[in-house]
């Protein structure tokens, strides 16, 4: 029984479009729609200065033209795709729920190094208004050890902004 929410899926740093997931979501019901990010006709070939504005474009698009039931937006991502459901979330209050398989918590960098952080010169994964996207560091009074933060310390992705449950597969 539906109607059910629309999902968008997000393919890992391999790219192109994760469509085997779409379709499954499509024979339960929803609707399904798998968005390219790289390694697509038209989009950047590796997994680096991905502007967010072109996902947000998307999410815009899907609300508007399949028009889900309470107008609810849910994300799949696998990977660096579920990274970037979880940054999806945090950011855009229309994303009302969120699935990431074996997601980075934290913002990584471009491929081939996404952990390469003290290298000024590694380009980034993700774009915001044309710059490099990040969000503040925590506070350090709320990291485990200040003087040897995590990466998720120092570049983590707010989770709590999103407006929805979050359901994380991992192994």
């Amino acid at each position: 029984e539906g109607p059910f929410p629309a999902v968008m899926t997000l393919t890992g740093a391999g790219g192109g479009i994760d469509e085997l997931p779409a379709h499954g979501l499509a024979r339960e019901g929803f609707a399904a729609f798998a968005l390219a990010t790289h390694r697509a006709r038209g989009l950047p070939r590796a997994l680096r200065d991905i502007p967010i504005e072109y996902c947000q474009s998307a999410i815009d698009w899907l609300r508007e033209t399949i028009r889900p039931p309470k107008n609810v937006i849910a994300l799949r991502g696998w990977s660096r795709g579920g990274e970037l459901a979880l940054i999806l979330g945090a950011m855009f209050p229309s994303v009302r729920a969120v699935l990431a398989y074996a997601p980075r918590t934290y913002v990584g960098l471009g491929a081939p190094h996404p952990d390469d952080f003290d290298n000024p010169s590694a380009p980034p994964a993700w774009t915001w208004r044309g710059k490099p996207l990040h969000f503040k560091p925590l506070p350090a009074r709320l990291m485990s050890n200040p003087k040897h933060p995590t990466l998720e310390d120092r570049y983590g992705i707010p989770i709590e902004r999103t407006r929805g449950p979050i359901l994380f597969v991992s192994g």
